[in-house]
């Protein structure tokens, strides 16, 4: 996490910007704004407290920011993200921040502070991610923001809540750096083994099957689209178990694709050009069963990822091949690519 999350019940002196949400009620009212926002000064930038608006203004030596949030009857926990996301974006370059964002969404009747400080917090995280080679999350390069200050309640719901937001950015950029890898760097083996460490790293139990124990397990449709690849298929099963009796289980399938060419019947260039990404579905769930320890669910949740890449080598499967799958039955191949 490159951003440190923190609770305050006032706004601190230190804070290079001061972030005010401000609804439409609020902005077209003839009540005060806060600290010193000029209703007049605001509306001729073009703000009008529309979700998601970002006005940045100077004022004695820090940066006062006024944050849209739409209708105070329309405030959810996506309008939060969005609007915290583009919060961050304006302010990346400054070291601190401090914001009320949640708790004025709380006293306005939208979500629950806690709820809201959680969405604040994914918002931020993400709007500053970038994917490099170095470390997840990206290097965030000519970045300095480094603290948040969520103004309002200090109860231990809402640091819970900060945890918990910040479990969740950190799925979603595991996903995404997942996702961003290239084919060539991300084989199936490799794919296997970083989700292994993660779930190691959470408490997930995990079983990794080889190209033998594939075989062994008669996964014959995995093992056509492999045919055509130096790089051997794995297939990774992932369980989280809830503490005490599981109330039901949920199971997740994630297609891990590596790399499509489109195997003998091949995609064009362009049509190859995003290919390194056809494995966001497995990576997306790999992502969600991360979060799953700190969010607790009652349930159990199982997730199942094949993976490969479908390649043109020597012995790819051809198009009026006929597969045999793992419940016995047969597939005519038709297209490699289908």
């Amino acid at each position: 996490m490159n951003v440190q999350f923190s609770a305050a019940r006032r706004m601190p002196a230190r804070a290079e910007v001061i972030a005010h949400g401000l609804t439409l009620e609020d902005f077209e009212g003839g009540e005060d704004l806060p600290t010193e926002l000029g209703r007049d000064d605001l509306g001729r930038l073009g703000f009008e407290g529309k979700a998601g608006q970002v006005q940045v203004v100077p004022c004695g030596g820090r940066l006062l920011a006024a944050v849209g949030l739409g209708s105070a009857t329309e405030i959810s926990t996506n309008v939060l993200r969005r609007s915290a996301a583009n919060l961050a974006r304006a302010v990346r370059k400054r070291r601190s921040v401090a914001l009320d964002l949640a708790s004025v969404a709380a006293r306005n009747g939208g979500p629950a502070e806690a709820d809201g400080v959680a969405a604040v917090v994914e918002g931020v995280e993400l709007a500053l991610y970038r994917f490099d080679y170095r470390s997840s999350g990206g290097a965030r390069q000519g970045d300095r923001l480094g603290r948040a200050t969520m103004v309002g309640s200090t109860a231990a719901g809402i640091r819970a809540a900060m945890e918990r937001g910040s479990a969740v950015a950190d799925g979603v950029i595991l996903a995404r750096d997942l996702v961003n890898e290239p084919g060539g760097s991300l084989t199936a083996p490799k794919f296997a083994n970083r989700v292994r460490r993660m779930a190691r790293d959470r408490g997930l139990a995990v079983k990794v099957l080889d190209e033998a124990a594939i075989r062994r397990a008669r996964l014959g449709g995995l093992l056509g689209v492999n045919r055509g690849s130096t790089q051997p298929p794995r297939f990774v099963e992932l369980t989280y178990s809830p503490p005490g009796r599981a109330k039901g289980t949920l199971a997740f399938v994630g297609k891990g694709l590596t790399f499509d060419a489109g195997g003998l019947s091949i995609k064009t260039g362009q049509g190859m050009m995003d290919m390194k990404m056809d494995m966001g579905g497995a990576a997306a769930v790999v992502g969600a069963m991360s979060v799953l320890p700190a969010v607790a669910p009652a349930c159990r949740v199982r997730a199942y990822l094949p993976m490969t890449d479908n390649m043109l080598g020597g012995d790819a499967t051809r198009p009026g091949d006929v597969l045999t799958i793992r419940n016995g039955k047969t597939i005519e191949v038709l297209n490699t690519d289908a």
